[in-house]
């Protein structure tokens, strides 16, 4: 339960601006969620400076995909946002991941550690795990996204598409982030058991 409270405590920290994006935009309306989510990143970012915590990679990302979709949204015909938003979301996102493979610390690394709110040491097999860890994510988004272009051509309702999106989107998405939290750990040792892993 504690390895939960704390994932969630940290997608709100990280992902907040589009979590605060979305639900406002299901409740208010598109321009309100704009606004809403412009309050929220500017009070986080204030909020961190004070606590002299750094801003994480995660929450600039989420806070310009936030500003990004809205704009998109007020610019593009409501049909041709709709049918196409989730395939860009997918690939924005699998993009980053790429980018995040690379750095000092792969960015499932940066994820599991501010989870767990320690540092752990960089070794060579650690850092080589999450590097390809964090590039399973980023092939899942792609592929994610490929297969919502393929839908946005299917001959079928916008409510068909938003339940087989939100069904299987959804459920593929928390399969990977159980996967993650509950199964990373085993997947490292049984990786260095395999020898897959380069040596310390």
């Amino acid at each position: 339960m504690e390895k939960v409270r704390s994932t969630l405590k940290f997608l709100l920290m990280n992902f907040g601006p589009l979590i605060v994006f979305y639900v406002a935009n299901h409740f208010f309306g598109l321009k309100m969620a704009i606004g809403i989510s412009l309050v929220f990143t500017i009070a986080e970012v204030i909020y961190q400076k004070i606590k002299n915590e750094p801003i994480t990679p995660f929450f600039l990302f989420s806070a310009i995909m936030s500003i990004v979709f809205g704009l998109v949204d007020l610019y593009l015909p409501h049909a041709v946002f709709f049918n196409y938003e989730a395939a860009f979301t997918n690939m924005i996102t699998g993009i980053f991941f790429v980018i995040g493979a690379f750095g000092k610390k792969p960015l499932i690394q940066e994820f599991a550690e501010k989870r767990q709110k320690f540092e752990r040491p960089s070794a060579p097999d650690l850092v080589y795990f999450f590097r390809i860890f964090t590039l399973v994510w980023a092939t899942y988004f792609f592929v994610k996204a490929g297969l919502y272009v393929w839908l946005a051509q299917l001959p079928i309702s916008t409510e068909e598409k938003m339940a087989i999106r939100g069904t299987a989107g959804g459920a593929s998405f928390y399969a990977m982030l159980a996967i993650s939290i509950f199964g990373g750990k085993k997947l490292y040792l049984f990786s260095k058991k395999m020898g897959w892993l380069p040596s310390e």
